[in-house]
Order: C-alpha cells, then structure tokens, then sequence
C-alpha cells in the first residue's frame, strides 16, 4: 500500500475518532494527578520503553487518562515534540471480549475510519506508527490477557502500547509501570474548582476534613459529591453513604411512583454482571424495564456502547452489586457455583464498608479466604484503614490463617496488588 493511501485512510479515522468519541472532554475536564501524567512526559516514558503499564485502583482516572491521550494524538498540539504522531487506538477490552487483540483494532478502525479491509488493517499494524491504549486488563480472563500479552510482544517494536489494570498479571512484570494515585487534597480543590467555581468549593472546602479528602480523591467520587452538594444536600460521611445518597433520586422516584420492585431488580442485575464478569447489559439493556432504562441514562448512571448499554463505571455497578448481598452475602457467597476472583475487588469493599460491626467484617473476609486467599489479602490490605475497630482480635487470627492458606494452596502469582513492588 502506498503511503499515500495510508496517510489519507488514517487521517479520515483520526478525523472522525476526534469528532465523534466524545474523548476530547478529557482535554479540559481531566485533572492530571501530577506532573508525570503530563503529555511531555508521558512522551519520554512511551518513546524510551515502547510499552506502559497504567496502573491504579477502580475510579482513580486511568480510563479517562486514556482517552485524554487519545484526544491529545488526535488535535496534535505540540506534546509529541518534533516527532511524527502516532495513530490513537483505544480499545475498551471489557466491551469488546470475544474478540482478538487484532480483532479489536479492526473494529475500532472500521467503527471511525470505514476500515473494513483486515489485511489492511494487520499490514498497517506491522508498519506500525499507533499508540495502542488497552484498556481494563483487569476485566477480562487469564486466557484472554495472554493473547493481549503475546498481541504486545508481536507489535511493540513497531507501535507504542500503554495498558490499564488494577493488577499487575503474569506476561506484563516486564513492563514499565506507570502507577496513578489517588488525588491529593490539593488536586482534589482543582478538580473542585473546575466544577462549582471558586465561591462555591471556597465554602465546601472550608468544612472539608482529611477523611473527606480521602473519599473525594477518586474522581468518580468528587463528581459524585459535586452533584450531591448542587442538589443542596450536605456531603455524605462516607463512600458508602456517597454512592447512596447519588443514587437515591432515581431510587426515590421508583419507590414514590408505586415501581417499588426496581431497586432490587436493579441490585440484582448489577450482582449478576459482577458474577458473571460482564461489562455490557445484552440487548441494549433489555433485560430491564424500559422506564428503568430510560431513567438510569437520564441520569447518566447507564451510558450506551453501540447498541448495548454499560454502567458508567464499575464502581456504580460494584455498588449496586453491593446492595444486592448486603442481606444474603452469607448465603449468596457460599454458594458452590460463585467462583471469586479479583473482579469481584471492589463489590466486596463495599459491602465490608456497609456491615454493622467489626465481627461481621471478620466473617466475611473469612467466608473470602476460603474461596481466593490472594483475594482476601486484598480486600484486608484495602479496607484495614477504613473499618473501625479493626483492632480486634480476630485480625491475628486472620494474618496466621491467611498465611497458611497461602503456603498450603502454593498460590497464583499471576497478580499484585496495584501498591506492591
């Protein structure tokens, strides 16, 4: 092919990618946790090691980081220096399973550029020149992660990748990380400025504690309260109560309008999706009422993906999950046929967040160390400084037999938490 053709076929798919992704909102909505997210430095890293390794917890950004370097390749302003811009892909794994790593790129190339040729499409990717953003590593399979591992090995001489993931999985340790944390209180200020203006945060800050900064450092979170506090409702004391008191309206309205069964149908849809490890209600949703439907994208807590619709992040649909066990988790989770893995990292937090005492946290991350001790470890480590009276004695217990079970099951190493080294 000539370069030419390339040159024209591409241009039309930057084009369009620009026009109709909606990732240019990124470009003034983001607030970039530090200085090393900055599209130059970013430069250096992705043009020294080729490939990234995005690392972070659920809703600290890494999507919308994504998505803002994809918009950045596209208006080309400057941030790539005096070298040629590589091409954007993003490829959402979570709303694109089934398919190959090359099979991913087709699409997205025919979903913006009309690129339908796979030849085409497998010849462009071996002369390279794209920044391939993958992301969510965390929501597909072991098998399906190996074939993007062995898709990066094939390709990266030739192009730039920089993969998302809560967890560091076997087939990426090689990779360089790039490990994004929360924001600190001052960047949280920014993010809230952006939004309500400075007469506004200047009142919501001045009755700001550490604790709140700490919920308000998730992104997803900040948005959250940003659009509590507009309804003139006084921030919420916790994540638990943050995520409740968003979502409550629409709750609300159900309930006062006699569809009373909604709530649960919607817990336990979403407790589905996380067993399941589904990103996407099938069927544009149809497995719920459309007056449910109609009312989560009002309100923007379901977003469309081609003709299916997904949870606008899994911290909603983890929340929601949440919801569902709160009342049965001693059961639900007992059950032979639920298989927990790190998918259900989040769901879990949650629910250890929500229970009455101390003693009912222990039983949980007992009934976990029964089923994945790596997992119990997990939610331990991210829970511990958030549960009071954690100080009791059932902690020892907990380290002796999480230890055993380690040692006795000669565990997966095939993840790390997103804070080990």
């Amino acid at each position: 092919m000539s370069s030419r053709l390339r040159h024209h076929l591409l241009k039309r798919y930057i084009r369009n990618l620009a026009g109709e992704s909606g990732f240019d909102q990124w470009l003034t909505r983001l607030v970039l946790p530090s200085a090393g997210f900055q599209p130059e430095a970013f430069c250096e890293q992705i043009r020294r090691q080729r490939a990234l390794l995005l690392v972070g917890p659920s809703g600290v950004g890494k999507t919308s980081y994504l998505q803002y370097l994809a918009a950045r390749c596209c208006f080309r302003d400057g941030w790539f220096g005096s070298h040629s811009y590589p091409v954007p892909v993003y490829l959402p794994l979570g709303r694109l399973r089934g398919q190959s790593p090359e099979g991913l790129v087709s699409s997205q190339l025919a979903l913006y550029g009309e690129i339908t040729d796979r030849e085409l499409v497998d010849g462009f990717m071996q002369q390279g020149g794209f920044l391939i953003l993958i992301d969510g590593l965390n929501e597909i399979d072991e098998a399906a992660r190996q074939e993007v591992a062995a898709f990066v090995e094939r390709y990266h001489r030739a192009n730039f990748f920089c993969l998302s993931t809560q967890f560091v999985y076997a087939g990426f340790e090689g990779l360089a990380r790039l490990d994004m944390t929360p924001l600190t209180p001052d960047k949280v200020n920014e993010l809230l400025r952006q939004r309500l203006g400075e007469e506004e945060t200047d009142t919501l800050i001045a009755g700001l504690t550490g604790h709140d900064y700490s919920v308000l450092s998730l992104p997803l979170n900040a948005e959250f309260a940003i659009e509590v506090t507009e309804q003139g409702r006084p921030l919420p004391g916790s994540e638990a109560e943050l995520y409740d008191a968003a979502l409550s309206p629409v709750l609300d309205r159900w309930i006062r309008g006699g569809q009373t069964a909604y709530p649960g149908l919607l817990y336990e849809r979403a407790y589905d999706m996380v067993r399941s490890r589904e990103v996407l209600l099938p069927a544009a949703g149809a497995n719920l009422p459309e007056a449910m439907r109609d009312a989560l994208l009002e309100r923007k807590l379901l977003i469309r993906s081609g003709s299916q619709l997904q949870f606008r992040h899994e911290l909603i649909r983890s929340w929601l999950a949440s919801q569902y066990l709160l009342p049965r988790w001693r059961t639900r989770l007992a059950e032979p046929g639920i298989h927990l893995g790190d998918h259900w990292l989040v769901t879990l937090e949650f629910l250890a967040l929500q229970q009455s005492n101390a003693a009912d946290v222990g039983d949980l991350l007992f009934m976990v160390l029964g089923k994945d001790a790596a997992l119990a470890g997990e939610l331990f480590t991210h829970i511990r400084d958030r549960v009071l009276g954690l100080t009791s004695g059932w902690v020892e217990d907990f380290h002796r037999a999480y230890g055993a079970a380690m040692l006795t099951a000669h565990p997966d190493q095939s993840r790390q938490t997103a804070d080990s080294e």
